[in-house]
C-alpha cells in the first residue's frame, strides 16, 4: 500500500479549450474495493475492502487502514457525522467510530441480510426482504412491514419520513414515526432506489420508463428512455440525468449523448463527472464535454469530491486523487446538499 505523485498525463485538449486538471497522485490499497466509496469528511473518504478492511483515503495521498472487522458485512459503509455505519448478513446494524470503536450493534429481529441502509433526520433507516426497520439511540424504533421484497436502500425525505421501493413495483412513504403516509402502485417490475431533489421523487425501471412524482405521492410526469437504466435516477437541485448501460447519459425530455461509463456518474456544480473508457470527464448540463484526464482502463467507481479535487477508486485497488481547475469555471466541482456526505450507499453483494 502506498502512493506517488504523478505529472499531467498527455490527454486530448477539450473542445472548448485547454483545460487544468491532472492526476496528482495515485496509490494502491492491495486489496480489491468491495463498495462505492462514502465521504467521512471534507478530504477524506472511507471504502470497505476485502478482508473486512475499512481504509481511509485521504485528499493528501496519506491511504490508511482504519479498522478491520469480520462480520458479514452485506451494506455500507454510509457514513453520518464521525459514525461509519453497515449491515450485516444476519440483520445486525453496525456503527463504528473512524478509530475502530464499535458504538452500536443492533440485531434488527428478521435474521436477513441488511439490503440498505439511511439515514434521515437523525434516525437510522434499514432495509431487510420485506421489512424497513427504524432505529437510533440503540434499538428498533419502528418497523414497516413492506409486503413485497426489497433490493434498495430507502430515501430520505427531510422532515417528512422515507420512501421505500419494492421489486414489485410499489413505492411506500412512512414518516418518522412509522405511519405509512401514501403507497403508490403499478409501477414496473423491480424499480430503483428512488431520488429527492427537495421538489420531486424520480424513480427508474429497467424498462427504461422513468416517473416524476410529488413528494405527496402524485404523478407528475413520465419519460421513456432507450436503455436500462444504470442505478438510480441523479438527481440535484431540478436537474435529472439517467446514466444507461449501453454508456449513454440522458436528461429525459431534453438531451441524450454516449459517454463510456464505468459506474454512475456525479452530478456537481458545474457540470457531470463521470468516469469510463480510461478517462475522467466533466460534461456541461447540456451533454457537452468540457474537460478530461486520462486515468487508465480499470473497473473505476463513481468518484467524490474532497477538498482541492476528487478521490476516484477502482474495484482492483487503484486510488487516483485528480486536482486542478475544470475549464472553463475554474476550481472544483462540489457536491450541493448532503449528498456527497452521505455517499453513495451500494450493496456490496451486488455488482458495482
Amino acid at each position: 500500500m502506498g502512493c506517488r505523485s504523478r505529472g499531467a498525463p498527455d490527454v486530448p485538449p477539450p473542445p472548448s479549450g485547454d483545460g487544468g486538471v491532472a492526476v496528482v497522485w495515485e496509490g494502491s490499497l492491495g486489496r480489491e474495493v468491495l463498495s462505492v466509496p462514502a465521504a467521512l469528511n471534507d478530504s477524506e473518504v472511507v471504502v470497505l475492502t476485502e478482508g473486512g478492511g475499512v481504509f481511509s483515503l485521504g485528499a493528501g495521498g496519506k491511504l490508511r487502514l482504519l479498522f478491520e472487522t469480520d462480520e458479514p458485512i452485506t451494506f455500507g459503509p454510509v457514513v453520518s457525522g464521525d459514525t461509519i455505519l453497515f449491515g450485516t448478513f444476519y440483520g445486525y446494524l453496525l456503527a463504528f467510530a473512524p478509530d475502530g470503536r464499535m458504538l452500536l450493534r443492533d440485531s434488527l429481529g428478521s435474521a436477513s441480510a441488511v439490503r440498505g441502509i439511511t439515514v434521515c433526520d437523525g434516525y437510522y433507516v434499514a432495509v431487510e426482504d420485506g421489512h424497513l426497520f427504524a432505529t437510533g439511540d440503540g434499538g428498533v424504533r419502528w418497523v414497516g412491514y413492506l409486503g413485497d421484497w426489497v433490493l434498495f436502500p430507502a430515501t430520505c425525505l427531510p422532515r417528512r419520513g422515507v420512501v421505500v421501493p419494492t421489486i414489485s413495483g410499489r413505492l411506500l412513504m412512512y414518516d418518522s414515526s412509522g405511519n405509512l403516509v401514501w403507497l403508490v402502485e403499478g409501477l414496473d417490475y423491480l424499480p430503483s432506489a428512488p431520488s429527492y431533489d427537495g421538489a420531486r421523487i424520480a424513480v427508474a425501471s429497467p424498462e427504461g420508463r422513468v416517473l416524476f412524482l410529488s413528494p405527496d405521492g402524485l404523478r407528475e410526469t413520465e419519460f421513456s428512455i432507450s436503455a436500462s437504466p444504470m442505478g438510480e435516477v441523479l438527481a440535484s437541485e431540478g436537474r435529472y440525468v439517467v446514466a444507461t448501460t449501453s454508456g449513454r447519459l440522458v436528461s429525459p425530455g431534453e438531451w441524450e449523448v454516449e459517454v463510456p461509463l464505468d459506474a454512475p456518474p456525479l452530478l456537481t456544480d458545474v457540470g457531470i463527472v463521470a468516469v469510463g473508457g480510461g478517462l475522467l470527464r466533466l460534461l456541461s448540463y447540456d451533454g457537452s464535454v468540457m474537460d478530461s484526464v486520462e486515468i487508465g482502463e480499470g473497473e473505476w467507481l463513481s468518484p467524490l469530491p474532497v477538498e482541492g479535487g476528487l478521490i476516484v477508486v477502482s474495484r482492483e485497488g487503484r486510488v487516483l486523487f485528480v486536482g486542478g481547475e475544470w475549464h472553463p469555471a475554474g476550481g472544483w466541482p462540489t457536491v450541493r446538499g448532503d449528498a456527497a456526505r452521505r455517499g453513495v450507499p451500494t450493496s456490496n453483494s451486488s455488482a458495482l
